[in-house]
């Protein structure tokens, strides 16, 4: 499978409900299907993927710098 790396920054209330011990949070770098989802341009110029919880794969780094 295809995957890409990004940072989470933002997520719904009941994301990776699914997953058991560690879950990403904000911030995480993670890996994700490359072809998952959608990409939108925020107001900010910069491009997002909105994607589904089940399309990450694995969290690469913690938001403070650990690696997972």
């Amino acid at each position: 499978m295809a995957q890409v790396k990004g940072t989470l920054v933002a997520m719904g209330g009941n994301a990776f409900e699914d997953w058991k011990g560690m879950t990403p949070e904000v911030g995480d770098v993670i890996w994700f299907a490359k072809y998952a989802g959608y990409v939108v341009k925020g107001d900010d110029g910069k491009d997002y993927r909105l994607a589904n919880d089940k399309d990450c794969s694995a969290i690469i780094q913690r938001k403070e710098g650990e690696p997972c």
